[in-house]
């Protein structure tokens, strides 16, 4: 069954503006804008949150994830997004994600965890990456950015694997399902094809549908 998206979005885009505006410069009347560090900061530690960082699985009993790497880590992504909307819409949207996602891995891996924790997967860069696009796309000038965000992914969690697995792929066994967290970047790519390929007989962009998706997912 095909779940239709909103006509408009806006009901759900005016929840999120006021819980942002309610921490933004202390109930700020200002627009949210795309190009503000300060805001694109705000939405990486947001999404950070989105990841799940508290399921990490420590080495050992006492290790801590040092707060300068991870600050550190996070102003890195904060410049790499503040880049992509800076600069002319990039052409190939899955290479610059894919390459992102994975020197993320990579640094929080090799810089913030270290030999503390086991290391993460794609399925945890991807959730940061692709929740701060879903968090942007919320900016009162998103508009002005549309080409940006055309071709951005769908953040994939429980509740997006449920309607996959339910709506796209209903013969994949149990054992063949795998967390969204443990995605590896090949497992994660054959998700999102199969997703844009079921929206493209609808004329659909699945990065918007995911809004009504999620919703009702998590309603039931």
């Amino acid at each position: 069954m095909y779940i239709k998206s909103l006509d408009d979005k806006k009901q759900f885009v005016d929840i999120f503006k006021k819980s942002y505006k309610k921490w933004y410069h202390d109930h700020t009347t200002e627009e949210l804008d795309i190009r503000n560090e300060e805001l694109v900061l705000y939405f990486i530690r947001k999404s950070y949150i989105d990841m799940m960082p508290r399921t990490l699985k420590k080495l050992n009993p006492t290790a801590k994830i040092s707060s300068n790497a991870k600050e550190q880590l996070f102003q890195w992504l904060k410049q790499e997004f503040l880049n992509y909307f800076k600069f002319d819409v990039i052409e190939n949207f899955n290479e610059w994600h894919k390459n992102l996602c994975l020197n993320f891995v990579d640094k929080f891996n090799n810089e913030v965890i270290k030999d503390n924790y086991m290391p993460i997967h794609f399925g945890k860069a991807q959730k940061i990456v692709n929740m701060n696009f879903k968090y942007l796309s919320t900016c009162d000038n998103a508009d002005e950015y549309e080409e940006y965000f055309k071709y951005c992914h769908i953040p994939i969690d429980s509740y997006i694997l449920k309607w996959y697995y339910r709506e796209i792929s209903p013969k994949t066994k149990a054992c063949e399902k795998i967390p969204w967290s443990n995605l590896s970047y090949d497992d994660y790519f054959a998700i999102q094809s199969k997703i844009n390929s079921y929206f493209e007989q609808y004329g659909k962009n699945p990065f918007i549908e995911e809004w009504s998706i999620w919703e009702t997912e998590k309603s039931k």
